[in-house]
């Protein structure tokens, strides 16, 4: 009888304050998971391969042009200021545009409407969405991406129920009325957030941008350009698993990231101490080694289920995995070094990483053409970011010693 009064206060407490963040932090990564599985249970994999392909590039211009804009909607000296900032940040979508066109010139993309008005509504969801992740708003943040994983469900069931054949945008078109879905509940919720207390009318510079998105795409750039690099040497099955493959390992930052989200302030503290910051990196650290490991040994076991060889492609995943575990180990110190307006710095470390890694791609892709080669690519992309948090922890040191 006295536990049961307990047993529910603790039930409550879990729905109300840590399902709503942990939904809204894992969402993004859960609705590709389900997309490219659907794709792939009720399409084929051909038109899995030619969107996932697509969709990691959207991605990576929306990190550069959208997430690198909305990151200072997260600092407390610009959060009275995000109007002006939703603004500003229409050059970054126009400049995302523009990329997105070069890449359709170059065959990189497969189909460049429906990929326009994608990365339309990804740059408007994604930078209303740091408003909210500011604001600690996670539930309408939660419904959102429910909304959007539901669709992304039901959208290729109905299709394949509902049409005589599949057309080869019907991929793009599903994903793009999801997004609208989940952009529509943003909307209608921003009403209801609270006015800012002030507006300082402070803006980040091009240049902060800049650093920001240089620091945030480097970090990501070897695991989302995946689909679309193997796209050029292997055939659409082993496309699709890798889409498939990046999905599902992308979800192991899913704790470590609602923890991220729980000592932004902390970081952003002038105040905080090396004993502070080494223990907040310690269980972050702890957090991507253990989501890592069973990321991938789930993903295997999800792979086999849906029917695929893995014992032939194992080590895509095997590679995905360090790539990951690789990149999101110095998260606390970059973050820390970005939030105490050392972010040229970062910005600097992660062009010299992304620069590596593209150039180590691009020749195992262009010069060489095989897939032993992009294996060692991606090899060396790991030895990168290694080295990139080696290099992070000492400047952080430098940082906190004044």
């Amino acid at each position: 009888m006295t536990t049961t009064p307990a047993v529910a206060r603790t039930v409550k407490a879990f729905l109300q304050q840590a399902l709503p963040p942990l939904i809204a932090t894992g969402g993004p990564g859960a609705s590709r998971v389900i997309l490219f599985s659907a794709s792939i249970l009720f399409f084929s994999a051909d038109l899995t391969a030619a969107f996932g392909g697509d969709f990691f590039l959207l991605m990576l211009l929306n990190t550069a042009f959208a997430q690198s804009f909305g990151f200072f909607l997260l600092k407390p000296d610009f959060q009275g200021n995000h109007r002006s900032i939703y603004r500003q940040s229409l050059q970054g979508l126009a400049l995302s545009g523009l990329l997105c066109v070069a890449l359709w010139a170059f065959g990189l993309l497969f189909s460049l409407g429906y990929s326009l008005v994608i990365l339309v509504l990804l740059h408007l969801y994604y930078v209303l969405r740091y408003r909210f992740i500011a604001l600690h708003r996670f539930g309408p943040l939660a419904l959102a991406e429910l909304l959007i994983s539901l669709a992304c469900l039901l959208g290729p069931w109905w299709v394949s129920q509902a049409a005589t054949t599949v057309n080869q945008h019907d991929l793009y078109l599903i994903y793009a009325l999801a997004l609208a879905l989940g952009l529509a509940v943003l909307l209608l919720s921003h009403q209801r957030l609270p006015a800012a207390s002030s507006s300082n009318g402070l803006r980040p510079s091009l240049r902060e941008v800049r650093n920001i998105a240089v620091s945030t795409t480097g970090g990501i750039f070897a695991v989302f350009i995946l689909p679309a690099a193997i796209k050029q040497i292997a055939a659409a099955e082993i496309v699709s698993v890798v889409a498939l493959a990046v999905s599902c390992i992308s979800i192991s930052i899913l704790l470590p990231r609602t923890y991220g989200n729980t000592i932004l302030t902390q970081l952003a503290n002038p105040a905080t101490r090396a004993e502070q910051l080494r223990s907040i990196g310690t269980r972050y650290q702890a957090l991507v080694v253990a989501g890592v490991v069973v990321a991938y040994v789930l993903t295997l076991a999800y792979l086999a289920v849906m029917g695929i060889a893995v014992m032939e492609i194992w080590w895509l995943p095997l590679m995905i995995a360090l790539l990951i575990l690789a990149a999101q180990s110095s998260f606390v110190k970059l973050t820390y070094l970005s939030l105490q307006n050392e972010d040229g710095y970062v910005a600097r470390l992660n062009l010299l990483t992304l620069l590596g890694n593209a150039a180590y791609i691009g020749i195992a892709l262009y010069a060489v053409g095989t897939t032993f080669a992009l294996m060692i690519a991606l090899a060396a992309a790991v030895v990168n970011f290694v080295l990139r948090n080696f290099f992070a922890q000492r400047y952080a040191q430098r940082v906190l010693a004044h």
